[in-house]
Parts: C-alpha cells; sequence; structure tokens
C-alpha cells in the first residue's frame, strides 16, 4: 500500500513529465484585456508570500478509491536560484515516509522503505524527453498561482468560471504557454484568491483562503483531479505561516540527502514503469 501511495506521490512531483496527457487546449469566451489598479495588484501580489510552511493532511483517491491519508509538512521559499521546496510524508506513529527536496538546481527523494536517495539534476531529461527544469516553475505555479503574472506573453484576460463549485461570478484569469500548450489561472476579482489552474492535462482546485501575514489570499487546501490517471489528490493545510525573515536554511540544505547510499532518479521512474503502479 505505502509502496503505491509512494508511487501516485512521485508522479505528482514530476508533473511535467509523469502527469502530461495528450494536448489540452484552453478555450476562452472572447477575451476583454483587463487594465487599471488590479493589474498593479496583481503585480504585488505575484511576489508573494515570500515564503510559507505549513503541515498537510494529503488523501489520495485512485479509481475511485480513496486511501490512507498521510500527514506531512510542505516549506518553501523563493530563492534567487529558483524555488527550494521540501515536503515530507508521515505515516502511523510519525515514520517518514517520503522527504522530498528541490534545492539548489537537483532533486532530492529519501524513501526509507527502500533505503535509498533517489537523485537527479533539473537539467536532466527523463526518458520521455521530458526537461525536470519544468518540475520547479510547475511546483511554483501550483503552490503559488500568482507567479503565472511573471510569466512571458501572459495575459489579464476576462475568463470562464469553468464549472469550479462556489466560484465567483466574475473572475479574471492569467492565461500563458507552457510546454507548447495555453494554460490559465482563475482568481477571485475582488480578492485575487486562487480558484482553478489548468496546465497539461491537469486540473487544481484550490479551497477558500485565508489571510496571511503579508496580505496574501493563500488557499487553505486545493484539489488536484489527473483524469488520465484515475487519481485524484486533495491536500488540507494547516497552521500556514510566511515571513519576509530567511527561512531556516538547514530545511533546504541538500547535505542530509547526499549520505547513504544515491540512486538516479531514473532507476525509480523505470521501477513504476514496469510495475505498472498506476494502472
Amino acid at each position: 500500500m505505502i509502496k503505491s501511495i509512494f508511487a501516485i506521490f512521485l508522479s505528482v512531483l514530476l508533473g511535467g513529465c509523469a502527469l502530461v496527457s495528450s494536448p489540452n487546449v484552453v478555450s476562452v469566451r472572447p477575451p476583454r484585456q483587463i487594465n487599471g489598479p488590479v493589474l498593479y495588484a496583481l503585480g504585488r501580489q505575484a511576489l508573494l508570500p515570500f515564503n510559507l510552511t505549513a503541515k498537510a493532511m494529503i488523501q489520495f483517491t485512485l479509481k475511485g478509491r480513496p486511501q490512507p491519508k498521510i500527514r506531512g509538512s510542505i516549506n518553501w521559499v523563493r530563492a534567487e536560484d529558483g524555488l527550494k521546496l521540501r515536503i515530507t510524508g508521515f505515516g502511523p506513529m510519525g515514520v517518514t515516509v517520503f522527504d522530498c527536496l528541490v534545492s539548489r538546481g537537483w532533486f532530492y527523494l529519501y524513501v526509507p522503505s527502500h533505503g535509498v536517495i533517489y537523485t537527479a539534476s533539473l537539467d536532466d531529461s527523463a526518458e520521455n524527453g521530458c526537461d525536470l527544469n519544468g518540475l520547479a516553475d510547475e511546483a511554483a505555479l501550483i503552490l503559488a498561482p500568482w507567479t503565472a503574472y511573471l510569466k512571458d506573453g501572459r495575459e489579464v484576460l476576462d475568463c470562464p468560471v469553468w464549472g469550479v463549485d462556489n466560484a465567483p461570478d466574475d473572475p479574471l484569469c492569467i492565461q500563458f504557454m507552457e510546454y507548447g500548450q495555453k494554460c490559465v489561472v482563475g482568481f477571485a476579482r475582488s480578492t485575487l484568491a486562487p480558484v482553478y489552474f489548468k496546465l497539461h492535462g491537469l486540473d487544481v482546485r484550490y479551497d477558500a483562503p485565508v489571510a496571511l501575514s503579508d496580505g496574501s489570499p493563500y488557499p487553505a487546501g486545493f484539489h488536484l483531479d489527473m483524469a488520465r490517471l484515475g487519481l485524484d489528490i486533495d491536500v488540507e493545510l494547516k497552521d500556514i505561516e510566511t515571513s519576509r525573515a530567511p527561512s531556516k536554511t538547514s530545511l533546504f540544505n541538500p547535505a542530509p540527502f547526499c549520505q547513504g547510499r544515491i540512486v538516479p532518479l531514473y532507476v525509480l521512474l523505470q521501477k513504476i514503469k514496469e510495475s505498472n503502479a498506476l494502472m
């Protein structure tokens, strides 16, 4: 059970590689370009929050079958060399199920039950030709969707609700290109709280926001839907905190991940492929 759950989680982390489905063209009704104060607000919010730490409750549902919930922690910070992210999952009695780090251009994944640490350079290419550097970009978009405003060629438009429950009546969206496909992030116009995110067959719906100390309307959770894989992931966040103070550098220090037996990440990807873990 733990192995199958972990295989699913890994595929989520490698969304740019493992979750790419057939091209998904995002269409919007005839757009009206957004101008005025809202653009200033989006520009400001695109730089916030600076960092975030939260407790998480994660549940996977595979082909309609809910899996045991996993407690965890999520920590991330924006850095000059890109997003630094650490996600740790805990099983019964607080036993670590996985520990994942994205830092300094590398991806590290420790799985105690495997007895090894999987690593990959974010400049490496997976077997399907996907550049792993997209991993950090997509993680940043999911965790801080306002960063879409910083994308080259982005447009801020009126946009449809996409059938999302409790969506605002008059949302706005940021539309941009990613991996050759149109992508869209929807926000509540009055608060800039994220509502939904569509990217390469990955649909994300955000829960109602809580106000952080920097004023960010950060979602209290989110739901990821990957219909092609028959996979849903619900993430509930608690004790969400942010600060302009420097984050604990030890959280993102890769040194502990360089101890013990190190195995290239593609070995695990091949095992998942051969075992057909997601079918």
